[in-house]
Formats: C-alpha cells, sequence, structure tokens
C-alpha cells in the first residue's frame, strides 16, 4: 500500500533498505564488468529517426540485460 499510495501522491516512491548491501554492491560490481567489457552503449536522446547520444544531456550508459545473464538471477 505505501508504494502505490507514494506513486499516487508523488509519482515515485522511496523505500529505505529495499536492497541489502551485498546485492547492490553485486549490481555495482557487474554494471562495472559490463563497462570495462565495452558492453554499455552511450545513452541516447530522441526517438527514431530522430534518436542521437548527446552527452551533455544523458552521459550514462545502457545494456539490454536479458533474464538468467546475470548472476544476480
Amino acid at each position: 500500500p505505501r508504494i502505490s499510495s507514494d506513486l499516487a501522491a508523488d509519482g515515485y516512491s522511496v523505500i529505505p533498505d529495499f536492497f541489502d548491501e551485498a546485492f547492490c554492491q553485486g549490481v555495482r560490481a557487474e554494471i562495472e564488468s559490463l563497462r570495462t567489457k565495452g558492453e554499455l552503449r552511450p545513452a541516447s536522446i530522441g526517438r527514431g529517426d530522430h534518436r542521437r547520444p548527446d552527452a551533455a544531456i544523458r552521459g550514462d550508459g545502457t545494456a539490454w540485460i536479458e533474464p538468467g545473464s546475470s548472476e544476480l538471477s
């Protein structure tokens, strides 16, 4: 109920300690591994033919994660 009421009121919900520290460290290590292997693509803005990377707006990287592809699954 808390999440749904937060979403209705604020558009987001913050749940402290929703993930434990070990899980968060595992996610961070996995993302670092993807980055090191060059598997993160520069994030893009726009849609369709207007889609393009723009580091001034988005400096992050993205990757598709398939079910079962993670040691964290």
